[in-house]
């Protein structure tokens, strides 16, 4: 098991530890200063404090079962525990998204840096998340958006890992089992994101000519299990219909999205030239691909 964790953490140089430093402070920095130019919670933040807000767990959990909210009860609960700690103010209740968007860059770079140098990895980290002004607006939310980018990057990391062992040990399948499940009950879309890491992990391996069913299956297994929240959907479904707000997108809405996302493009590509640059006069290179670490059942 200590193999597994130490194969999972991946390389960690100066260089790496700098980089994720810089993005965690980024992701933190956003959120606070989004907090201080808009402290008023919006539409569906208000939706989170209320249910979160409330006495009652149960009266909670029986709320959102019957509509209150489109997504799995996992986040509030987890929300609950921390503004009993640290209250329920808006950058309070905004920081947890930050905290674990941060924690999600932080296993993304250190699984992606088996493979490719601390230049590239920059360059896909600082690009991918930091320059995307919907995860940078995202992370300064009452919401369960940096949640479900925690679980994703979780889900990630234990795939990955997997995929590079030449032997299926129980903790690699166990440890496949509890992340995808935390993906499929930390938001509505974990499921079809559980789906996608599996069809490109076959896709991998079957182009690698090494199948590995076993650890498919642990993917797979954590499906079920969000049978129970079905009903549930169904009803928010009906709620919805025919009184759903939303207007279908059209091209220019396509478009005009997808410029939006470009406003931090410019500054992330000059932080990240920086950084690869030093990189690169460094000598970063990437972790060498092979099963160097025996991940055994310990």
């Amino acid at each position: 098991m200590r193999k597994l964790i130490r194969r999972l953490a991946g390389p960690c140089d100066q260089r790496d530890a700098l980089g994720i430093a810089l993005g965690c402070l980024s992701l933190l920095l956003a959120c606070v200063l989004a907090t201080r130019r808009n402290p008023y919670f919006w539409y569906d933040e208000v939706a989170t404090a209320t249910l979160v807000r409330d006495p009652s767990v149960t009266h909670m959990l029986g709320a959102i079962v019957r509509g209150a909210e489109n997504n799995p009860p996992l986040y509030q609960l987890a929300l609950r525990g921390w503004i009993a700690i640290f209250g329920d103010t808006a950058l309070s209740m905004r920081l947890p998204s930050a905290l674990c968007a941060s924690v999600a860059l932080a296993i993304a770079w250190r699984t992606l840096r088996r493979w490719y140098s601390t230049a590239a990895v920059s360059l896909g980290i600082g690009v991918g998340i930091l320059g995307s002004i919907t995860i940078i607006d995202q992370v300064a939310q009452a919401r369960s958006y940096g949640f479900f980018l925690l679980a994703a990057a979780s889900a990630f990391a234990a795939t990955v890992s997997a995929m590079r062992s030449d032997r299926t040990a129980r903790a690699s399948l166990l440890l496949l089992f509890l992340t995808h499940l935390f993906l499929v009950y930390s938001h509505t879309l974990g499921l079809a994101s559980s789906g996608s890491l599996l069809a490109a992990a076959v896709v991998v391996d079957a182009w690698r000519g090494r199948l590995r069913p076993l650890s498919y299956g642990a993917v797979v297994a954590a499906w079920p299990l969000f049978a129970p929240w079905v009903p549930t959907l169904l009803r928010q479904g009906k709620i919805a219909t025919p009184r759903n707000w939303l207007l279908p997108p059209d091209r220019e809405a396509f478009f005009a999205v997808l410029g939006a996302q470009t406003r931090l493009l410019p500054i992330a590509l000059v932080v990240v030239a920086v950084a690869s640059t030093l990189s690169l006069v460094r000598g970063a290179a990437p972790v060498e691909d092979a099963a160097a670490v025996d991940v055994s059942d310990e």
